[in-house]
């Protein structure tokens, strides 16, 4: 932490502490009810004198500083410049600023908030009431410098961030909210803004790096609705239990759970929880879905007999022989070969350059087979007919060998052909498609879709776990995604999900910058314990002469 961020940090204690009777130095045209504290109006050229003392305040507040005032502000930034009007100020990365139209509000309470408006700022404050600590608006892209410091055994938090806008930043404040986001925290209550609901696989980085970065920050509570009254009771302490609801709040419970089925679905929500605080029905049914998600993630995470080990042994040459004399792209059965060195199960296979080959091959692997061109130019091979399911006997391989080549020819005549897998047919499942992009800070991003055919559920983003808590939530994430929709008794728990991120993680860790997306399509969960198996996959890497 240097400098301006330990100035920073004594203003916000200053203001979660006692009420400060310090002034602040402002400009003439800044609210009185702006800040927390007493106000000492100067004119531009006094302040910006202020500025180049020896000893300059740790804060400051200014409306509309003219073209003298931003140069000292550049030249001596305080730790924090509070703009309260509604023009940017662009002070470089010495300076943290709060604003435009800022606004902070201080109480007795113990739950931080950090609004995107000051508007919202506002319903925050009538939520909460007295639980209020601290609240300020805009939330700023240096949130991630202060949290750990404002956030402690004694506070909660509801920080509110258009991570759309965060996108756009440089790498560096990136890089600091994709730390806090990973770093896992209990005691917030995290609502991104301006992200896609279902950005697609080709969407732009900074759409995906968006995504990626929601989803780690609600790994334990999934997304919360964008409401300072559902917020409020989401966070606040339980109260003394409330004399029983008139049936009419009881009523319009039940009503919300018809319009939001999927929600309604999930354990435990058809009915209200006694302390719900049914003054206000709809909001009361969202607040309590997202603690019923938390309370369930926080119970996984409690079960120790359920953690997921995230170093293992790792077959790091067998990885390297093979990314070092594959090209960009790996055919499949490369990049079955360094995922199984790096520990996830695929299906046994080979590849064979003759019908009788193939022939022989599946007699060893056992019927019914699965035949597949060897190629890393084809991305969907069963759409050119280059991919043969169910194969009984030795001469529906050796037919089928044939079709596919000659399917190739015609319909790819440039791609390059290896050979032809021969691979166990595995029996039906719930099937996953996990996609896992470098994003353009450098960190792994994730993307899991239900790939189990005729049925609609959201996609999952996150960060690539990096820890057994995160590998664990991302995987109770999914199965939440799946409720209502494809859920089995035999589909994989948690606990059988998480080895597969982890697994991932351990790849990529292993392989420094080299690796630029995985994409395993589909990995396959027979059973609720079996170990899920990849059927297909395809890896792609820098150059070798990339930045040489």
């Amino acid at each position: 932490m240097d400098d301006a961020d330990d100035g920073l940090t004594r203003v916000l204690a200053r203001w979660l502490g006692a009420p400060s009777t310090v002034p602040i130095p402002a400009t003439s045209t800044v609210p009185a009810d702006a800040l927390p504290a007493p106000l000492e109006h100067l004119s531009e050229s006094k302040l910006a004198e202020r500025l180049r003392t020896s000893r300059p305040p740790d804060v400051v507040a200014v409306h509309a500083p003219g073209a003298r005032l931003r140069r000292a502000l550049a030249a001596h930034p305080p730790p924090l410049v509070v703009v309260t009007g509604p023009a940017d100020l662009d002070l470089g990365a010495t300076a943290h600023v709060l604003g435009p139209n800022a606004r902070v509000v201080v109480g007795a309470g113990t739950i931080v908030v950090a609004a995107l408006a000051g508007e919202e700022l506002a319903g925050f404050v009538r939520a909460l009431g007295d639980d209020l600590a601290l609240g300020i608006a805009p939330t700023p892209a240096w949130w991630p410098r202060v949290h750990r410091s404002v956030v402690d055994a004694r506070r909660r938090a509801c920080i509110q961030v258009d991570l759309g806008a965060v996108a756009t930043l440089p790498e560096a404040p990136r890089r600091r909210w994709e730390t806090l986001a990973e770093a896992g925290d209990d005691a917030s209550l995290w609502i991104p803004a301006g992200v896609a609901p279902y950005p697609p696989r080709d969407a732009p980085p900074p759409v995906w790096w968006a995504a990626c970065v929601a989803g780690a920050l609600e790994r334990r509570t999934g997304p919360v609705f964008p409401s300072p009254r559902v917020a409020s009771l989401v966070l606040r302490p339980p109260r003394a239990r409330p004399a029983p609801s008139p049936r009419w709040a009881e009523a319009l419970f039940l009503q919300a759970g018809r319009a939001l089925p999927e929600m309604a679905r999930a354990p435990e929500m058809d009915r209200p929880d006694p302390d719900a605080g049914l003054d206000a029905p709809s909001a009361a049914f969202l607040a309590q879905a997202v603690r019923r998600r938390r309370s369930r993630a926080d119970a996984l995470l409690a079960d120790a007999r359920k953690a997921v080990p995230m170093e293992a042994d790792v077959d790091g040459d067998r990885i390297d022989q093979v990314l070092a004399v594959a090209g960009t792209e790996l055919s499949e059965h490369e990049s079955k070969v360094v995922l199984r060195a790096a520990g996830l199960a695929v299906t046994r296979q080979a590849v064979a350059t003759s019908a009788s080959a193939a022939a022989s091959y599946a007699e060893r692997i056992g019927f019914p087979v699965v035949l597949k061109a060897a190629s890393p130019d084809l991305r969907r091979k069963q759409d050119i007919g280059a991919v043969a399911l169910d194969l009984p006997t030795a001469s529906a391989v050796r037919r089928a060998y044939t079709a596919i080549l000659r399917a190739v020819e015609t319909r790819a005549p440039t791609a390059r052909i290896d050979g032809v897998i021969v691979a166990e047919m595995m029996p039906p499942g719930l099937d996953l498609r996990i996609a896992v992009r470098r994003l353009d800070t450098g960190a792994p991003g994730i993307r899991v879709d239900l790939a189990t055919g005729g049925v609609l559920a959201a996609p999952v983003f996150d960060l690539l776990p990096t820890t057994e808590s995160g590998a664990r939530l991302l995987a109770h994430r999914v199965l939440v995604a799946l409720e209502g929709r494809t859920r089995r008794a035999d589909d994989p728990a948690p606990e059988v999900l998480a080895p597969v991120f982890a697994c991932l993680w351990r790849l990529w860790n292993r392989t420094g910058d080299r690796i630029l997306e995985v994409e395993l399509d589909p990995v396959r969960y027979v059973s609720a314990d079996a170990r899920p198996v990849v059927l297909d996959a395809q890896i792609r890497q820098r150059a070798h002469l990339e930045g040489l």
